[in-house]
C-alpha cells in the first residue's frame, strides 16, 4: 500500500522502475521467455562475479556492500533433503499417471466432498471406488472417521490460530483401496469466541495401509467452492529410533499440567492405536483410560506446544490388548511435518511394542512403482 500510494517514493519509484525493466526484458524485447530469463540469469552471474573483484571501497569513500560467500552455500542435508522430495514427486506423480492409464484414481478430476459414490454392478464396491455415507446412520471406521475429522480442525488451528472443536459428523466420502482417502463433512464451533456452528470439509489422504501415514491436505469452512484439494505424497522419511534417557533430558518434556491444554498429543497418540489396532481390538472408550507417563518433543520451533512440525515421544499405559494388562508400559514414536508451501499436515508414527524399536527401513517398506 505505501508503494502503490507513494508514501515511499524512493521505494515506488525503484519498483516502478524494475518492473518496467522486466516488462522489457521479458515482453518487449522480442526474445522468448526461456531466452530472456537465460540472458538475465547471466547478467546476473557477470553481476556478482565482478562485484567479488571491487575493493571494499571505491576512491576512498564509496563503500561497496560485499555478499559473504556463505550466502551461496547449500547445505549437503538440504540438498539430501531437496533430492528426496524431488524422487518422491516423481514417483508419486509416475504412479498417479499408471494408476489413471489402468482407469483409477479418477476422483482427481471430481469434487470430493459432495457428490454421492458411483456404485459398481450389482451394488458391488470396487478398489478406487469412492463410496458415500451419512454419519446418521451406523457407517463403517467410525472412530478413524472422527479421528480425522479432528486431525483437519487441528491443521486449520493450527494455520489460523482458531479454537475449533468437533461437534458433530455429517457425512464423509471414502476412496476405497488398501490406504483410503476421507472426505469428511462435520460441524465445529471454537471453544474460545463460542461462535455460531460451522461447517467444515476435511480431507485425509493414507498413503500406507496398516500404519500411521496420512497427509490432511484440505480443512476448511465451507463455502461455494467445494473442489478436492490437490494431495500430496509424503516421501520417504525416517523416523527415529526411540531415545536414550540422556537424550530424552535434552529435549522438551511436556509438564503433565500441559497435557491439559495439548489435545492434539493425545490425539496423535490415538490415530496411531486406532490404525494399529483399528479393526475391532481398539475402541474410543479405551483412549479415557490411557495414562501419558512421559511425553518428549523434539522440534526446532521456539514453543514446542505450538510447534506444527515436531516428533513425539509418548511413553504411556492403560491399554489392556493382545493379552497383556494395563500395567504393561509402551512406547510411541509420531512425527509431524507441516509444508508451508502448501499448508498440508503429514503424520508418520510406529507404536514400539519392542524393547528396541525396529528401524525406519525395517518398518517402512515404501513401493511406488
Amino acid at each position: 500500500a505505501d508503494i502503490l500510494l507513494w508514501r515511499n517514493e524512493k521505494n515506488t519509484f525503484v519498483s516502478f522502475v524494475v518492473l518496467n525493466l522486466l516488462y522489457y526484458w521479458f515482453f518487449s524485447s522480442g526474445s522468448t521467455f526461456s531466452s530472456s530469463a537465460a540472458q538475465l540469469l547471466f547478467v546476473l552471474a557477470v553481476a556478482l562475479y565482478g562485484l567479488s573483484f571491487l575493493p571494499s571501497k571505491i576512491f576512498g569513500f564509496l563503500q561497496v556492500k560485499k555478499i559473504p560467500p556463505w550466502r551461496f552455500e547449500i547445505s549437503e542435508s538440504a540438498v539430501r533433503d531437496l533430492s528426496k522430495d524431488i524422487v518422491a514427486a516423481w514417483n508419486h506423480g509416475v504412479h498417479s499417471l499408471n494408476s489413471l492409464s489402468r482407469g483409477g484414481d479418477w476422483i482427481k478430476f471430481f469434487k470430493g466432498f459432495d457428490i454421492e459414490g458411483i456404485v459398481g454392478p450389482k451394488g458391488m464396491v470396487t478398489s478406487g471406488q469412492l463410496v458415500s455415507y451419512k454419519c446418521e446412520v451406523p457407517y463403517p471406521f467410525r472412530q478413524k472417521v472422527k479421528c480425522y475429522g479432528k486431525l483437519g480442525l487441528h491443521r486449520y488451528n493450527l494455520i489460523q490460530g482458531t479454537n475449533f472443536e468437533l461437534q458433530d459428523l455429517i457425512k464423509f466420502n471414502m476412496r476405497y483401496c488398501g490406504a483410503s482417502s476421507f472426505y469428511i463433512t462435520l460441524e465445529a464451533r471454537d471453544t474460545v469466541t463460542r461462535g455460531p456452528l460451522q461447517t467444515f470439509q476435511v480431507c485425509a489422504d493414507e498413503k500406507d495401509f496398516g500404519y500411521l501415514n496420512v497427509v490432511c491436505s484440505v480443512a476448511r469452512i465451507k463455502s461455494g467452492d467445494t473442489t478436492g484439494g490437490a494431495s500430496e505424497t509424503t516421501g520417504v522419511f525416517a523416523l527415529p529410533n526411540w531415545p536414550s534417557d540422556a537424550e530424552i533430558q535434552r529435549l522438551y518434556t511436556v509438564d503433565r499440567s500441559e497435557l491439559l491444554s495439548t489435545h492434539w498429543i493425545l490425539l496423535y497418540l490415538e490415530l496411531v492405536l486406532c490404525i494399529e489396532y483399528g479393526y475391532g481390538n481398539f475402541s474410543e472408550d479405551k483412549v479415557s483410560s490411557l495414562e501419558l507417563v512421559k511425553v518428549a518433543i523434539e522440534t526446532d520451533d521456539e514453543t514446542p506446544l505450538q510447534a506444527k512440525s515436531s516428533v513425539l515421544y509418548i511413553a504411556f499405559r492403560g491399554l489392556a490388548i493382545d493379552g497383556t494388562d494395563e500395567s504393561v508400559e509402551r512406547k510411541a514414536v509420531i512425527k509431524s511435518m507441516f509444508n508451508e508451501l502448501t499448508g498440508s499436515l503429514a503424520l508418520q508414527g510406529i507404536l514400539c511394542n519392542r524393547e528396541t524399536p525396529m528401524s525406519a527401513e525395517e518398518y517402512f517398506k515404501f513401493v511406488y512403482i
